[in-house]
């Protein structure tokens, strides 16, 4: 269960990166798609400035099971080293036909708990929806954080 964390902590992304988050979950339905989140946390704000697409490479069922692929993420550690104030500070997936809201298989795989999880749904209609969540571990529970888009969204989609 996700409960929102008053006064506290939001996201914020450049409308682009929402734009390729939403077209990278569109490309890879049925199956989910991936990808780390760059930024840097300012007081109670988690900044996303870039994000960095990864293959599923998951053994397992693509269609509701996900993971980012190690050799991207050490890539993108290793360009970050001398980049202050910017780090890998999460990740999204992509959960087709099913809502936006963490499952257990996504509690399961919460590692690093400092880290934002964006979580995209995607349908066969491509109805989207986008939240963003911060895992607990003292409640072992997902908090819902608002997520503020940075500068225009136009709604021009990119056909399929």
């Amino acid at each position: 269960m996700e409960q929102l964390i008053p006064n506290a902590l939001r996201v914020t992304m450049p409308a682009s990166t929402f734009r390729a988050i939403e077209t990278h979950a569109k490309m890879a339905y049925p199956n989910e798609c991936c990808g780390l989140l760059v930024g840097r946390s300012i007081k109670n704000t988690i900044q996303i400035r870039y994000h960095t697409s990864s293959k599923n490479v998951t053994a397992k069922n693509k269609r509701d099971n996900f993971e980012i692929d190690p050799k991207l993420r050490f890539d993108v550690m290793r360009e970050l080293q001398n980049k202050r104030n910017l780090s890998i500070i999460g990740h999204y997936h992509s959960h087709p036909n099913h809502s936006a809201a963490p499952s257990e298989k996504d509690k399961e795989m919460t590692f690093e708990p400092h880290m934002v999880w964006i979580i995209i749904s995607v349908d066969d209609w491509f109805q989207l929806d986008m939240a963003a969540y911060l895992f607990d571990p003292n409640s072992n529970n997902f908090n819902t954080l608002p997520i503020t888009i940075m500068g225009e969204l136009n709604n021009n989609f990119l056909p399929l």
